[in-house]
């Protein structure tokens, strides 16, 4: 399936193996023009589009003050709005793309979770959650933070490190690894 922007197309199963070259040449001072183009390729309602997941990689990988206030927010805007996907993988890949981000903006990272935090689909208020708390924002009551750790003996945050028990496996997520173990009884 090829996506179609201003003449340029990207063939969706091959965006993965574009996220090192997108952040190098973000780092090496062309982010707003990666993330621009990004984010007009990006289809949020589509579920393959993940143009503005590498959008975020170049955002976290740019200098600070390189990439206008504006398109920082569109990224987030665009993210955001994944987190409510009634598909979970899509939802959780939004999370960690935002957690990804969240030391340039963790006040609004912070706002989104407060925002997701009753949402009705329990994978939304998971990738919410701990993307807020991920950013270390003070804007998140601590009452909120304990009242949700004490409910939830499935999810465990530390410092960008997620911690999911379901069954007997655990699933240990750091934003760029995975490793499932199995839970000893």
């Amino acid at each position: 399936m090829r996506t179609r922007c201003g003449g340029r197309s990207l063939i969706i199963g091959e965006k993965a193996r574009w996220r090192e070259p997108i952040a190098l040449a973000a780092g090496s001072g062309a982010a707003q023009q990666v993330i621009d183009v990004l984010l007009a390729l990006d289809s949020p309602t589509e579920p393959e589009s993940a143009e503005a997941l590498l959008a975020a990689s170049a955002l976290a990988e740019s200098e600070s003050g390189t990439v206008a206030k504006e398109t920082i927010e569109k990224v987030v805007a665009q993210l955001e709005s994944r987190l409510c996907s009634p598909i979970p993988l899509v939802a959780v890949g939004a999370g960690v793309a935002i957690a990804e981000i969240t030391p340039i903006m963790p006040d609004l990272a912070a706002a989104i979770a407060l925002k997701l935090w009753d949402h009705p689909q329990p994978w939304t208020r998971l990738a919410a959650i701990c993307t807020g708390i991920s950013g270390g924002s003070r804007s998140i009551p601590v009452g909120k933070i304990l009242e949700w750790s004490n409910n939830s003996s499935r999810c465990i945050i530390l410092r960008g490190v997620l911690i999911i028990r379901s069954g007997h496996v655990e699933l240990i997520r750091y934003w760029n690894q995975t490793f499932r173990t199995p839970l000893s009884e």
